[in-house]
């Protein structure tokens, strides 16, 4: 995430940046369904950074018992890594940081 420096020789372009780094912090909830008869699933959001962390929350029952976990995090994507299945898993994850 960049710095906005405190004074800036441009008002459009300081509003500019304030307004870009208020949109990276403003969580937005967005969806991701577990790719099926496989152990990962890579999600791709220009939101997500190395330094960056994810909540997942499930929302159907076969998500809310699956064992998972976030295996790699970077700039542009993560990936989750679970056990491999036939049944739909889904869930409503946010982006903090």
């Amino acid at each position: 995430m960049n710095n906005v420096p405190v004074v800036h020789s441009s008002d459009i372009e300081h509003r500019r940046l304030i307004a870009q780094l208020a949109n990276q912090l403003i969580p937005v909830i967005k969806t991701v369904t577990l790719t099926l008869t496989s152990t990962t699933t890579t999600v791709t959001d220009e939101q997500m950074g190395e330094d960056r962390t994810v909540l997942l929350i499930p929302t159907n029952s076969n998500a809310a018992s699956e064992n998972i976990h976030l295996s790699s995090k970077l700039n542009g994507s993560f990936v989750l890594t679970h056990a491999s299945a036939g049944t739909t898993r889904n869930y409503d994850y946010i982006i903090i940081g």
